[in-house]
Parts: C-alpha cells; structure tokens; sequence
C-alpha cells in the first residue's frame, strides 16, 4: 500500500448494489477502506495513492477509521450505505463498532431509510 498503513474494517460498500444483489450490468464494486490512522491528505490524494488497487469495476475509498466514526455521527449517506449493505471484507473491530452503533440508531428509530435515502429523527 503506497499510504503504507494497515487495512482496517474493509468493506464492500456506495450504492452497495452489487453487495444487495441488485447490480446493473455497469455498476462498479466499492471498496470502503478503513485506514488505521490520520493523515492529511485529502480523499483524492488517498485515492491515487490507493490506484493500484483500482482495476476493472473497482473504485477504492480509502478512510480513516476516526473520519469514518465522524461520518457516522455527521449522518453521511455513503457510511450510512456502507453498514446497512456492505459485505465486510476485513475487520480487527472497528468497523463491528460502528455497525453496532449504526443498528442501535436504527433499532432506536434515530435512523430511518426509505427508498433513496436516511430519515434522520
């Protein structure tokens, strides 16, 4: 990995249709890539330092775990996709953390989704 860091609560994630089952002939796989620390790179300078893994139908979008736990609690449509539909690939806790936390707000009623989006209450 060009950033060097580990890969963290990996997952399979966007308009998660290929993760649903539902995949258009063109979609592409989304790779959340949850990395273990900050840096400050801007999320197109992630991406190209992660373009080799980009092939094919295949766009990786490198994170870091603590911008993804913001994410979560900033409501951010991608993350929310990413736990209700994504497949985990990888995971040392991180991402089962904020998954938990993601059920409990829809279990609660604080996170509602319906057809294109999140209700947030």
């Amino acid at each position: 990995m060009a950033l060097g860091g580990t890969r963290r609560g990996d997952r399979v994630h966007g308009a998660v249709r290929r993760a649903r089952g539902d995949a258009l002939e063109e979609s592409d796989y989304d790779l959340l890539v949850g990395l273990r620390t900050e840096d400050d790179l801007r999320l197109t300078d992630r991406i190209g330092a992660y373009q080799d893994l980009q092939t094919g139908k295949v766009q990786v979008l490198p994170y870091p775990v603590p911008e993804l736990r913001r994410m979560l609690d900033d409501r951010n449509g991608l993350v929310l996709n990413a736990l209700a539909d994504g497949i985990p690939l990888y995971d040392r806790g991180e991402w089962r953390r904020l998954h938990e936390e993601f059920l409990g707000q829809v279990q609660r009623g604080a996170l509602v989704r319906f057809p294109g989006g999140w209700e947030i209450r």
